[in-house]
C-alpha cells in the first residue's frame, strides 16, 4: 500500500508542469492554462487547468480532476499505479508495502465503482441534451447557463429509466451497479430498477476528480415522491464523510 502523505505530495505540485511532462501543450490566459482536451477530439480548445486548485476541467466531454487522475487517463493507469508513477518521477520517496488479498480485492471494487459512476454521469449529461424538458427546467427555469451545466456536469435520468440497460449492456454485473447504488432491487419482486428517475442530476465530485455518488432534483409532480434524492451508503459514498453545496 502506498501512505497517504504520498497521495498528499502529489496533490500539492504544480499540476501545470504534470500535465505538461505528459506530452500535452497548454497556453496560458490568464489564471489559467488552456489547450484542445487530450481525452477527445476537438478543434476549439476547451480543457481548462486551474493551478491554484491543482484541478482540470474538460467543458467538452466533463472530465474533471487532479494530476493523479489525470495520469491515470493518459496512461491508462489504475489509481496505485499512476501514484506509484508520479511519486518516482517527482522524486518522493517511501517505503512500499504489499497489499493483502483483502486490500487488493476492496481497491479492485473501488476502481469498479468509480468507472461505473463514470459512465453513469456520462449517460445522464447525454439525455440531458437530449431532453427538452429536462434543459427548460435547468436552464430557462432555473435559470442557469449552459456552460455553467456543462461545468458541473448536470445531467437527466429519464422517467422512464435506461441507465441500468445501458450498463449491463456494456458488460457490467447488477451487483457492481447495486454496490454504487445506480440500482436499487425490489425486496418483493427481486426485480432491479434504476435508483434516479425523473430527475436533474448532479454528480458529487471527490476533490481527486472521481464521481462518489449523485444527488437528483425530481422535476415531475406526482404526490409523494422526495423532492431531492441522493446516492445511499457505498463504498465510495458516505454521507458523514462529505461535505457538497
Amino acid at each position: 500500500m502506498i501512505p497517504d502523505y504520498v497521495k498528499d505530495q502529489i496533490k500539492e505540485r504544480d499540476i501545470v508542469s504534470i500535465i505538461q511532462d505528459e506530452g500535452v501543450e497548454l497556453k496560458r490566459e490568464g489564471s489559467h492554462y488552456k489547450c484542445c482536451c487530450p481525452f477527445h477530439g476537438e478543434k476549439t480548445p476547451s480543457f481548462v487547468v486551474t493551478p491554484s486548485r491543482n484541478m482540470y476541467h474538460c467543458f467538452g466531454c466533463g472530465r474533471t480532476g487532479d494530476a493523479i487522475s489525470f495520469v491515470m487517463e493518459r496512461r491508462g493507469m489504475t489509481f496505485y499505479e499512476a501514484v506509484e508513477h508520479l511519486a518516482r518521477r517527482l522524486g518522493i520517496d517511501y517505503e512500499k508495502k504489499e497489499p493483502t488479498p483483502e486490500e487488493k480485492a476492496a481497491e479492485f471494487r473501488r476502481s469498479q465503482l468509480m468507472t461505473v459512476n463514470k459512465l453513469a454521469s456520462e449517460w445522464f449529461i447525454q439525455r440531458f441534451k437530449e431532453s427538452p424538458g429536462a434543459k427548460e427546467y435547468v436552464l430557462k427555469k432555473r435559470g442557469i447557463k449552459a456552460e455553467t451545466a456543462e461545468l458541473f456536469c448536470i445531467g437527466y435520468a429519464p422517467e422512464k429509466g435506461g441507465l441500468k440497460q445501458y450498463l449491463t449492456g456494456l458488460g457490467w454485473k447488477e451487483d457492481v451497479l447495486l454496490a454504487a447504488g445506480l440500482v436499487k432491487r425490489n425486496e418483493d419482486t427481486g426485480q432491479v430498477y434504476d435508483s434516479f428517475r425523473h430527475r436533474i442530476m448532479f454528480p458529487v465530485f471527490w476533490t481527486s476528480g472521481y464521481i462518489a455518488g449523485f444527488s437528483g432534483r425530481y422535476i415531475g409532480d406526482k404526490p409523494g415522491v422526495p423532492k431531492y434524492l441522493n446516492t445511499g451508503e457505498t463504498e465510495l459514498y458516505r454521507k458523514k464523510g462529505i461535505l457538497f453545496g
